[in-house]
C-alpha cells in the first residue's frame, strides 16, 4: 500500500511586502492606517490552501485527460447532487472544495459543498464519461442531467437548459 505524501503548501508571501511585517503582525498602509487586514487575509489563504489540499490528499482525485463529465456524490446517500463538465478535472475538484470552504446562499451547488463539508463529510467526485472535445462534453453532460432529473434525481444545476 503506498504511503500518501504531505499536502503541497501553496507558496505565500511570508512579509508584508510594503512594511516587512510578518504575517499577523501589524503594519501601517501609506497613509498611517492600520493594514492588519492584509496580513489577517493572507493567514486566511493559507489555511484555506493547506485545508484544499488535505482534502484533495484524501480524496485521491485521478489526473485526467482531456474533456470528461463528472459527478459529485452525496456521502450519505450515494447519489448525484451534481453533474459537471470539465477540461481539467483535479483543477475542478479543487475549486469546488475551495468554493465549498466558504458560506454561499446560490448556487445551490456552493452551498451544499459548504454545508456538507462544514459537517465533517466529504462529497464523492467520479468520472462518469471521457468526451473528445468540449462540445461533445457540454451535450454528454446535458444528456445525462436530463436522464436523471427525467428518473426524478433531484440535481443542484441550475442552468436553464438542464431544467427544460
Amino acid at each position: 500500500m503506498t504511503e500518501k505524501s504531505e499536502p503541497k503548501r501553496r507558496a505565500v508571501r511570508s512579509i508584508c511586502p510594503r512594511c516587512g511585517a510578518e504575517p499577523g503582525q501589524p503594519c501601517l498602509g501609506k497613509r498611517g492606517q492600520s493594514r492588519i487586514s492584509y496580513h489577517k487575509e493572507r493567514l486566511e489563504q493559507t489555511a484555506e490552501a493547506d485545508r484544499v489540499a488535505e482534502l484533495m490528499n484524501n480524496l485521491d482525485i485521478p489526473e485526467v485527460d482531456g474533456f470528461v463529465v463528472y459527478g459529485i456524490h452525496n456521502p450519505d446517500t450515494e447519489t448525484f447532487v451534481y453533474i459537471g463538465q470539465t477540461g481539467r478535472f483535479r483543477k475542478r475538484v479543487r475549486d469546488h472544495l475551495r468554493s465549498g470552504l466558504k458560506p454561499h446562499r446560490f448556487p445551490p451547488v456552493k452551498k451544499w459543498l459548504y454545508e456538507t463539508l462544514g459537517s465533517g463529510r466529504v462529497p464523492v467526485f467520479e468520472v462518469l464519461q471521457h468526451c473528445t472535445s468540449e462540445q461533445a462534453s457540454l451535450d454528454a453532460e446535458t444528456a445525462l442531467i436530463r436522464k436523471l432529473t427525467a428518473e426524478g434525481v433531484v440535481l443542484l444545476n441550475n442552468w436553464k437548459i438542464h431544467r427544460e
